[in-house]
Order: C-alpha cells, then sequence, then structure tokens
C-alpha cells in the first residue's frame, strides 16, 4: 500500500529528471517485484502529471503519440530536452516581467507630453 501511494504521489519537484524518473521507476519495480506490476502507460502517466508548468509542452508532445511512448523512449526524450527547459525558465520569468514592466509605464499615462 506505501509502494502505491508513493508512485500515484511522485512528483518532480526540484529534482533532476534523471533522479526523478530513476524513483518512479524503481517504485515500479518494487511494486512489480511484490506481485502490483504498472502498466507502461501507468508509468508514463504518472511521470507527465507530475511535471511543473515549464514542462506543459513535453506533456502535449508526449500524450497526443499513440500509443504512448515506453518508459525508455519517454526518459530518452526527457533527458534530452531538460537542459532547453531549465535554459528557458529564467529567461520567460524575465521576458514577462520585462512585458509587465512596459505595459505598467504605459498604463500611466504614457509620454507625458501636454496639449
Amino acid at each position: 500500500m506505501h509502494l502505491k501511494m508513493s508512485f500515484n504521489q511522485a512528483s518532480k519537484g526540484n529534482q533532476s529528471m534523471i533522479d526523478f524518473l530513476s524513483y518512479v521507476k524503481s517504485i515500479a519495480d518494487q511494486l512489480h517485484a511484490i506481485g502490483c506490476p504498472v502498466k507502461n502507460e501507468d508509468v508514463i502517466l504518472q511521470i507527465l502529471s507530475s511535471f511543473p508548468q515549464e514542462y506543459s509542452y513535453v506533456v502535449t508532445v508526449m500524450t497526443a503519440k499513440k500509443p504512448l511512448p515506453s518508459f525508455l523512449g519517454l526518459r530518452s526524450f526527457l533527458l534530452a530536452h531538460e537542459p532547453h527547459v531549465l535554459k528557458s525558465t529564467p529567461s520567460s520569468i524575465e521576458n514577462s516581467q520585462a512585458l509587465l514592466a512596459t505595459r505598467g509605464h504605459g498604463n500611466r499615462g504614457g509620454s507625458g507630453q501636454s496639449n
């Protein structure tokens, strides 16, 4: 019961991708060893559902595949894309902040010219 709960509550959080995937795979393997195998589809969906917003495009791409990829296929894809996600996350936040600052300034009356 504890292993099933751990599997269902697995979340990437701040772990590296390799650590997170190893953790989920380890739980799935332990469940299999005690006679409660987890289907590939359930492993893949649990992994995808545990990602933060930065990985939303990954979830979209992977869930669109029919059939879902194998664990190893998903692992390869995620490990290849993790550097891109990590690299783009801070700049996305900075760009959003810059956009808000620009919009905020423009909403206060703009140029300061008077007629």
